[in-house]
This record gives structure tokens, C-alpha cells and sequence, in this order.
């Protein structure tokens, strides 16, 4: 094993070694160990119930593990509090912002500091100018957009000087350009040699942002390394259980009934819809019949059943209803 995979490299920011927890005789986390180094991006993946959660409120210093051992930059993490993790430059943006809407941008980023407003200010706009971000210290949180609202959060951990940020699914509720520009914003907190750990469903994001991968199933890690040495076929091996593929999946997906559907119209159908995260979904959904949709529960489904059907989003495709009302 290299010093990277042992976390013990000089550029190891954080590192977790045979982590276990346990909640009653649910066993969630079973041995994980993990890594993230200056300036990389580990996309984390699994479906709920994998433990990513969990794995994430011990870093976080929410949860103590029952066994093993987490080291910021070379130091072991011997107090699993919340302020302990911030105190060694671990921050989380959670998927939906938490900012008080009547306070400004500025009044967001500072509260919680007991230093000088005056140079607390100056250091915010140092960090803006280092990294190029241009953002209304002045607005209030309540006129910002959710991308917006994602960056108040990181300035959060960048002037708590972060040096390990976890994203927490962060393009769940963007558009196209916001997602973009995220991913500009990601790419400056590389260069800047921040590591990052970033939870996502959207394997296309994998290979898009990140430097490397991890994939969690059932409180293990199944798969992990740099992402230039893996296909989107080899991850989807890795999220499904032991001695299953992606044709056995589709060949099991149905329930075993079948239903006779010369003769009726449905009520509702999509024709080559497609958006940001999804392509060419195809459907129709009949009376009296309950639709489901099987798989990893993420921000894919969400994004096109609500925001696109309801217009929100532009989308290419056909959403209709028809006549079988």
C-alpha cells in the first residue's frame, strides 16, 4: 500500500482508519477507511442506508466511532465535538443552506466569531478576492439564489479556515448554469489545495469534478481510487449487491405480473423527456395503477418529478396529459 492509501503522506488532509459504529445491534459502519489529500475531490457515493451519514457526523465530530481512528493533517482527532472538527479545519455544507434570511450576506458569514467585525471583514474580502468570488456582502440571505446560498456556506468554512470541505449532494436543487458554476467554485477550492469530500447520486458528476472515488454499500466501502481508473460501468458494479449486474437488475425489476394494457390509455405520459442529471426518460402511467421507480433515491428523481413537470426548469422532451383522464 502507498502512503496516500495509508493516509500517511505529508499532504494526507484527512484520514480514516477501521471506523465502526454501531447503533444497538444495527451495525452501520463496519470498518471504513478512508482518504482525502490537499486539492483532492472525493466523490462519495452509495444509496441510503449505505452509512454516508453516519461516516460524515463522526468526521463532523457528532457521533464518536466505537473503533478506529480519524487524523487531520497527521493529528489524531481525540475529541469527537462538533467545535473539535472545526478547530481542525473541518467544515460541512449541508444540502440545504442554513442562513438566517433577514440578516445580510456579511452578517451570515461572521456570526458565531468573537474576533474584531472590522477584521473579520477584512479577512472575508481577502478570501473573496484571493479565490475570485464576487458576491453583495450587503444583501440579505432572503434575495439569494440556492447557488448563492451554497457559497455563503463556504465562506463560512473558508474563513473558519477550512482545510477539509464536505458538500453534501450540492447540486441537488440547482439549474444548469448554477451547477456550472459550482463546479468552477470546486475546481478554484482545488487549486487552493482544499480537500473535499463530495457526496453525490449523479455518476456523471464523478467524472466531471472529481480526482477520486469511493463507493459505500451496506457500512463498507466496495470501491475505491482515483477516478481516471475507473468506467461508469465499473461504479454501478460497485453500488450494486454481490453477484448482481446492471442486466440482471433490469431483467429482475419487474414484480412478476403481468398486466394487459391493449386497450387502455394512460393518463399521463413522457416521451424522450430529458434535463440536467436524466436523458430520454420514456413512460405512461395508467388509472388505477401505482407507478414506482427503483434504484438509488437522489436528486435525479426529485429534479425532473417536481421543478421540471411542473415547469420550473426547462427540460427537452413532452410531459402530457391525455385524453385517458
Amino acid at each position: 500500500m502507498s502512503q496516500a492509501e495509508t493516509g500517511d503522506s505529508k499532504d494526507m488532509l484527512l484520514s480514516a482508519r477501521g471506523v465502526f459504529k454501531t447503533f444497538g445491534l444495527n451495525a452501520v459502519l463496519k470498518g471504513i477507511d478512508l482518504n482525502v489529500g490537499k486539492g483532492e475531490v472525493l466523490a462519495l457515493i452509495g444509496g441510503n442506508g449505505a452509512g454516508k451519514s453516519t461516516l460524515m457526523k463522526i468526521i463532523m465530530g457528532i457521533y464518536q466511532p466505537d473503533e478506529g481512528e480519524l487524523r487531520v493533517a497527521g493529528e489524531k482527532m481525540n475529541s469527537f465535538k462538533p467545535s473539535a472538527a472545526l478547530a481542525k479545519g473541518i467544515y460541512m455544507v449541508p444540502q440545504e443552506p442554513m442562513l438566517f434570511p433577514n440578516m445580510t450576506v456579511e452578517e451570515n458569514v461572521l456570526i458565531g466569531f468573537k474576533e474584531n467585525t472590522g477584521t473579520l471583514r477584512k479577512r472575508l474580502v481577502q478570501i473573496m478576492d484571493d479565490i475570485g468570488w464576487r458576491l453583495d456582502l450587503t444583501r440579505k440571505a432572503m434575495s439569494l439564489s440556492i447557488a448563492e446560498q451554497q457559497l455563503v456556506e463556504l465562506l463560512r468554512g473558508l474563513l473558519r479556515n477550512a482545510r477539509v470541505l464536505i458538500l453534501d449532494e450540492p447540486t441537488s436543487a440547482l439549474t444548469f448554469d448554477e451547477v456550472e458554476s459550482l463546479f468552477k467554485i470546486v475546481q478554484d477550492l482545488k487549486e487552493k489545495g482544499i480537500g473535499i469530500i463530495y457526496i453525490t447520486h449523479r455518476l456523471a458528476e464523478v467524472f466531471q469534478i472529481a480526482t477520486h472515488v469511493a463507493i459505500m454499500r451496506d457500512g463498507v466501502i466496495t470501491l475505491r481510487g482515483k477516478v481516471a481508473d475507473f468506467t461508469r460501468e465499473m461504479l454501478v458494479k460497485g453500488l450494486l449487491p454481490p453477484n448482481m449486474d446492471e442486466s440482471e437488475m433490469k431483467e429482475n425489476g419487474g414484480s412478476g405480473c403481468t398486466i394487459n394494457y391493449e386497450g387502455l390509455k394512460p393518463v399521463f405520459e413522457l416521451q424522450n423527456y430529458s434535463g440536467y442529471g436524466f436523458e430520454d426518460i420514456n413512460l405512461k402511467i395508467y388509472r388505477e395503477r401505482y407507478w414506482e421507480w427503483p434504484g438509488l433515491w437522489g436528486p435525479d428523481e426529485r429534479n425532473w418529478q417536481l421543478p421540471y413537470l411542473e415547469g420550473i426548469r426547462s427540460s427537452r422532451g413532452r410531459p402530457f396529459w391525455t385524453a385517458g383522464m
